[in-house]
């Protein structure tokens, strides 16, 4: 006779707005979420009035909920690539400000492209866009400040890069505390 194991978890929680700040709504990190059973089921919860709004609110400053990522085309490579560039590097390393740029404006269009293709689901949540592209600024200037800080370190032929933790996303969208730079008004 086997051994009983474990029993299998089961999903008992309905499908939360939550799964889509790091999921496209049909999986989780967590076996007992409920998720959505395909992504058009998925795609139309997202669509539905006030859960973009929830999502974004809940989301961290300077971060993209994937939901948006995969339904909505927003794209926030430029963060990603600055990121990279963290801490102690080769000598011969050289730092990607141009390639920062470049998905800089991919990032600043896909917004722009959301908002004109889907102008209802844009609308929703129009002043969160506006502080994405506020951090987007910050991304930028402090690409090139790091840029313009790369330096040799000690005797070992390295450079460092060190991007400001502000970047990292400290507070949400939803204005909680702890929102460096927040945009009031």
């Amino acid at each position: 006779m086997p051994r009983p194991g474990p029993r299998p978890r089961e999903r008992i929680s309905p499908v939360s707005h939550r799964i889509f700040l790091w999921g496209d709504g049909t999986r989780s990190y967590f076996p007992t979420d409920a998720v959505h059973a395909n992504q058009d089921a998925a795609l139309e919860h997202w669509r539905q009035a006030g859960v973009r709004r929830l999502v974004w609110g809940e989301c961290w400053r300077f971060k993209v909920p994937r939901a948006a990522e995969c339904f909505d085309n927003i794209s926030n490579t430029a963060q990603s690539i600055l990121w990279s560039a963290w801490g102690y590097k080769p000598k011969t390393y050289c730092f990607p400000l141009p390639e920062i740029l470049a998905a800089l404006a991919g990032d600043v269009q896909a917004v722009a492209d959301f908002r004109r293709e889907d102008r209802e689901g844009a609308q929703q949540i129009d002043d969160f866009l506006d502080l994405f592209l506020a951090d987007l600024g910050i991304v930028e200037s402090e690409a090139r400040r790091v840029e313009s800080e790369v330096r040799p370190v000690g005797t070992g032929g390295q450079v460092v890069c060190r991007p400001r933790p502000e970047i990292a996303g400290h507070g949400y969208y939803d204005g909680r505390p702890g929102v460096p730079g927040r945009v009031s008004g």
